[in-house]
């Protein structure tokens, strides 16, 4: 059974080791120490027995979500993981007042956006060139978070 609980600096190797095998960009760690420290921020791993296997960091802005980044671990992906995390973002960031919830997404990642889209995230505009890795632009997604 998997367990959603708040990050903490000890989780960062194995948080950090996430996402350099996720993303061709990812965060440098000292990213991450900033969130945890960002009263805005809300941090949180998931994890299945004492292992974690994904991660999510969102904003609470007066009535906005930002998600501003998730990842799964690779061999755990396509199991529900990354839906446990949005789901509770999106009910946590509710019950904090939130009403709209935002996020970008890389325009070719089809499996990331069918996630998005199943929750109802709708295309709003786009940063063209907006990944420097290989100028891929960036689409803009929202959602309007029911109670």
């Amino acid at each position: 059974m998997s367990l959603i609980r708040q990050m903490t600096f000890e989780d960062l190797p194995r948080v950090h080791q996430i996402d350099r095998e996720s993303f061709s960009t990812p965060w440098p760690v000292e990213a991450f120490t900033i969130e945890l420290k960002n009263p805005k921020a809300r941090c949180w791993v998931i994890q299945e027995a004492d292992q974690i296997i994904g991660y999510i960091v969102f904003w609470i802005i007066i009535d906005e979500c930002h998600i501003a980044t998730i990842a799964i671990d690779r061999s755990f992906r396509g199991k529900g993981y990354a839906r446990a995390l949005i789901q509770k973002t999106l009910q946590s960031s509710r019950s904090e007042g939130a009403t709209f919830a935002f996020l970008e997404v890389r325009a070719g990642n089809e499996e990331a956006k069918s996630l998005y889209n199943s929750f109802g995230f709708e295309i709003v505009g786009t940063r063209k060139k907006y990944y420097k890795d290989n100028n891929e632009d960036a689409l803009l997604l929202t959602l309007e978070i029911k109670a």
